[in-house]
């Protein structure tokens, strides 16, 4: 990494620094041969969220979560049986809502500052079954983008997800390909961000 101009930045390394030992975690070692992740970045200076419009169903609210986390547990565990355990209470977590439930979800991340830009991203992004398909995980993708945005973070990271075409209508770049093995390809940001 040199420097703050993230288009120099050696994503490998932002991996390693952010997630420090990663690599040599159990949950990396325990993948399958072959089986491979992505990571996807985005610039946040120039990002435009109007570029990115996300149409939602009628009487689809969007908010951070606040109150008691039972139904938003239940939730987040109808999607992914392991997540439950990263929606603390401490966690910011920014939702869809139909009536008071949760629908969608995605962890306001906070993963520090590298070279004086600070890093943050969605993550544990997730929609119920039956509320797929109605645009409302990329919205709330763009609206915790946005926030992000809005408090001054310069960089937006996706971390280990399989969905990179899904991210990068939002205008998201792909920066790693990882498997157990290690990084398996890097490629440097282009671009500033925009629409």
């Amino acid at each position: 990494m040199r420097g703050a101009n993230m288009a120099d930045w050696d994503f490998a390394e932002v991996l390693e620094r952010l997630k420090p030992g990663f690599f040599a975690s159990e949950t990396v070692r325990g993948l399958a041969p072959g089986e491979s992740y992505d990571d996807l970045a985005l610039p946040l200076a120039d990002w435009d969220a109007a570029a990115y419009p996300c149409a939602a169903p009628e009487g689809i609210r969007f908010g951070l979560y606040e109150g008691d986390r039972t139904a938003l547990r239940e939730a987040v565990q109808q999607v992914e049986e392991d997540w439950p355990q990263y929606f603390t209470d401490e966690a910011e977590v920014y939702c869809a809502f139909a009536g008071d439930r949760p629908v969608s979800f995605a962890i306001v991340s906070d993963m520090g500052c590298l070279e004086g830009v600070r890093i943050g991203g969605p993550g544990c992004v997730g929609t119920l079954p039956e509320w797929r398909e109605k645009g409302l995980g990329r919205r709330v993708v763009r609206d915790v983008t946005a926030l992000l945005q809005a408090r001054g973070y310069g960089l937006s990271y996706i971390f280990y997800t399989s969905y990179t075409d899904w991210y990068k209508k939002l205008g998201y770049q792909h920066v790693l390909k990882w498997g157990r093995e290690g990084v398996i390809a890097a490629w440097p940001l282009t671009g500033t961000g925009r629409g």
